[in-house]
């Protein structure tokens, strides 16, 4: 009986410490997949003051540039460079919502 008990309770043991590792893998996708959502966010509400800083906008190439007045052109480059870096902001944040979907459908 008391051999019983023990293979039972060492079972048990092996299956906990199986158990624990999982958590741990899971708790740690969950962390490292919030993390990169948040910088994917951060990037797409700071947008605006990433391009100012970085003078972003003059990097744009615009088509139509004899078109437009100087003051149009400007505003065009700036709302590019806007949206061109909150979609930057988008893609780094994808991978992390898809992390955090995997890691939520499993525990």
């Amino acid at each position: 009986m008391s051999g019983d008990c023990a293979a039972i309770w060492l079972y048990i043991k092996v299956n906990d410490k199986k158990k624990l590792k999982g958590d741990f893998a899971l708790n740690s996708i969950k962390i490292l997949a919030v993390l990169i959502i948040v910088v994917g966010f951060l990037t797409v509400i700071g947008a605006k003051f990433i391009v100012k800083r970085f003078e972003l906008n003059k990097k744009v190439v615009c088509n139509m540039e004899n078109e437009l007045s100087e003051e149009e052109v400007a505003s065009y480059k700036f709302t590019k460079a806007v949206v061109n870096c909150k979609m930057i902001g988008m893609l780094i944040a994808l991978p992390g919502i898809i992390m955090f979907l995997f890691a939520f459908k499993n525990g």
